[in-house]
């Protein structure tokens, strides 16, 4: 049972946006200035510290991997109401992993000021 055709429509866009800006968005800049050494000891967790010359992805492996379980759950939340229940628990989970990269961080705001505007009915 969908919920409603614009959520769907919403999740669909915020699925697409995190998938690209995750996975296949590369930048010069980097923001983040976190100096988390602990993710330096597994190449799945390593990720790109600084600024660089040429446009890479900033974003580590595991992140890579990751958004298509966020993008899965972004859709998947319109057929299966169980999910919706636990939307801001699981947004605010999602927020919380995202500082372990602050490009990650700066990446999925967009998601949740669109998700605050809903979760207020201000959309």
């Amino acid at each position: 049972m969908i919920l409603d055709n614009k959520m769907l429509i919403i999740s669909i866009i915020e699925a697409v946006y995190v998938i690209f800006m995750f996975r296949y968005f590369k930048t010069t800049y980097s923001f983040n200035y976190l100096p988390l050494k602990f993710l330096d000891n597994s190449l799945y967790l390593q990720h790109q510290k600084y600024a660089t010359n040429t446009p890479e992805s900033h974003i580590c492996p595991f992140g890579h991997d990751m958004v298509f379980v966020i993008g899965a759950f972004l859709i998947l939340r319109n057929f299966i109401p169980c999910l919706m229940e636990y939307n801001t628990c699981i947004l605010v989970l999602i927020l919380i992993c995202c500082f372990l990269n602050l490009n990650a961080v700066v990446y999925i705001l967009p998601v949740i000021v669109i998700e605050t505007l809903l979760k207020l009915k201000l959309i």
